[in-house]
């Protein structure tokens, strides 16, 4: 019987993506307080995968800005759209994908 020995470097990287995504997903819909670009950043990508416009209703009559929306890029907006679509409208579904990206890149590297 061969016996395995756990590297432990190999191990660390691992334990240490637990880590981050348990930290970052405590309370994750309390801490940090919600910013005012945390809601314009979900607008268009919700709205464009319910109603199929990229637009805000946040700045309706705002230079049309309920038809098209060009503040930012779009693509964390496009990414946040599903999500709220599929989870429905809250903070922690709003701050779900960010995380989920983090966890992908600390993942990738």
């Amino acid at each position: 019987m061969i016996r395995r020995r756990t590297d432990p470097a190999g191990t660390a990287p691992f334990v240490m993506l637990l880590l981050f995504w348990a930290f970052s997903a405590i309370h994750l819909d309390r801490f940090p307080t919600v910013h005012q670009d945390e809601p314009w950043i979900l607008s268009p990508g919700y709205k464009l995968f319910s109603q199929g416009v990229y637009g805000s209703d946040l700045l309706v009559g705002y230079y049309g800005m309920e038809r098209h929306y060009f503040e930012f890029m779009p693509l964390m907006s496009i990414l946040q759209g599903p999500a709220a679509e599929f989870f429905g409208l809250g903070v922690l579904q709003m701050r779900f994908v960010p995380v989920s990206l983090g966890a992908l890149t600390l993942a990738l590297t």
